[in-house]
């Protein structure tokens, strides 16, 4: 017997709670993972240093032959071509997974020109900086791709932009939106010397955050901290590196929050969400007041802002980054995808029991509906329109709203949708008087016809929501009900 929705619940431990890394959801880039698994061990230099990183790589190989993300079609992306790329060289360069190696290669000659040809007009700054670079290591390895002659062309022109911007652009400029030092890994080695490298570190070790210009560091220079930083990666993100490291962890649980709501999961991690977006507000506040603290505080922040773009800029890239690197191609169920385990098995079957779920009592009480407007015959009354569906799923789509209260609404809904059109179409002024003053007394003696259906069923309901809420609370309303409605 399949589990429940309760019993994947109760088996496992909260997806958000406190002792849970939110590291532990973001997507890994196979392209920087593929990167610390080139850096040798110096003490003994024929094997890598970051063992994780290699067998990760081993491990993660799509079935089609290439390392990287696929799209909501579950179709690799063009980026998966420079990150097998680099996968490729990886393996190759200790001698292990020739398997692996001739079919990423395979993949490579399979899709270049789809991929060159189709998005030639939209390729991305990276793309063109990493690329052609790429293609010339494998090369220099001696491993060679095949390329057609629509693929030539598109790598010319590749290669031709890539001259342009690096022409164009200093490799450690702090006032560029994305520094080209932070793609090191893909640039000449002649463009830049251990000096430079080692002074625009950042304080934590790594260069712009960027894991795999960071191990190229490491490689060129062999510094301690870009070491340190790279040890703090691996130790953190035990799934393969992420494309930037460190993240603003608080916006990463909110991503998470945002992406457990869109598969509809919200209700069962109520307690979580609630803390952690008040965390986040807490936060935001304590922000808000010191930074407003003095008189003068609003100008201030301005002037922060006018002085100190280059930070701001880092702040808004912090953002997209992490925007991309959480939970690319977001679609419904299909989000769960992008997960890492054990968080993405246990979301996806979550996410889809818990749809079948909802599915089941939804059908349920649309027949228990059904049958209610035909016990009180609102169903055959032969006019207007008695949209049942309509009315409950309008309902329904409120995910806030409990069963009881959900199918009481629904009900109202159905009693209005029908009185409105038997007094605004079919009712004549005779009726629509005789209906409105049984209302107001609360009594349908004398009633016919459609007018005793409506208020019968009126009455019914009426009934019905009283004895429910003394059932709950053991008190009556029917009096105090009735009087709202026929005043």
């Amino acid at each position: 017997m399949e589990p429940s929705v309760y019993d994947l619940l109760k088996d496992q431990e909260t997806l958000l709670g406190n002792n849970v890394d939110p590291y532990s959801y973001i997507s890994p880039s196979a392209y920087d993972t593929a990167w610390l698994a080139m850096v040798p061990d110096p003490n003994t230099p024929t094997q890598p240093m970051f063992v994780e990183c290699f067998n990760w790589i081993l491990d993660n190989q799509k079935e089609q032959g290439f390392w990287g993300d696929v799209d909501k079609r579950g179709l690799p992306t063009i980026e998966t071509l420079p990150a097998t790329i680099a996968c490729i060289i990886a393996l190759n360069k200790w001698n292990e997974g020739r398997d692996n190696q001739d079919k990423g290669l395979s993949f490579l000659e399979a899709n270049l020109e789809k991929f060159l040809t189709q998005h030639c007009e939209s390729f991305s700054r990276w793309f063109v900086i990493v690329f052609p670079s790429m293609v010339a290591l494998l090369s220099s390895v001696g491993l060679e791709i095949s390329f057609s002659d629509r693929s030539k062309l598109a790598l010319m022109n590749l290669s031709y932009n890539r001259a342009q911007i690096l022409q164009r652009e200093e490799i450690f400029d702090e006032n560029h939106y994305i520094p080209l030092a932070s793609c090191l890994e893909a640039l000449p080695p002649s463009s830049y010397d251990h000096v430079d490298i080692i002074k625009n570190l950042n304080s934590d070790g790594s260069l712009y955050q960027s894991p795999s210009a960071t191990a190229q560091a490491l490689m060129a220079t062999g510094n301690a901290d870009c070491l340190t930083y790279l040890q703090s990666v691996v130790h953190r993100c035990t799934q393969g590196v992420p494309q930037s490291f460190p993240m603003d962890e608080e916006l990463l649980k909110l991503s998470i929050v945002d992406h457990i709501q869109k598969l509809g999961l919200a209700e069962h991690f109520k307690q979580d969400i609630d803390r952690i977006l008040a965390e986040a507000y807490r936060n935001y506040k304590n922000k808000e007041y010191s930074s407003s603290s003095s008189e003068s505080g609003q100008q201030e922040i301005r002037q922060h802002v006018e002085n100190n773009p280059e930070y701001f800029s880092s702040v808004m890239l912090d953002v997209f980054k992490a925007t991309e690197l959480m939970f690319p191609e977001e679609i419904e169920l299909d989000e769960a995808r992008s997960l890492q385990s054990p968080h993405k098995d246990n979301l996806r079957q979550l996410a889809i029991k818990n749809f079948e779920s909802r599915q089941s009592t939804y059908r349920h009480e649309l027949e228990e509906l059904k049958r209610w407007t035909r016990i009180n015959r609102l169903s055959d009354l032969g006019f207007g329109r008695e949209r049942t569906t309509y009315c409950y799923f309008a309902i329904a789509s409120c995910d806030s709203v409990g069963a009881s209260l959900r199918m009481m609404v629904s009900k109202l809904a159905i009693l209005i949708t029908v009185a409105d059109d038997f007094y605004d179409t079919e009712g004549s002024v005779p009726e629509l008087r005789a209906l409105t003053d049984a209302i107001r007394r609360w009594d349908g003696i004398g009633l016919t016809g459609h007018n005793k259906t409506i208020f019968k069923a009126l009455d019914n309901y009426m009934t019905l929501v009283a004895a429910n809420h003394q059932q709950q609370h053991g008190i009556d309303i029917s009096y105090y009900h009735r009087a709202i409605v026929s005043a």
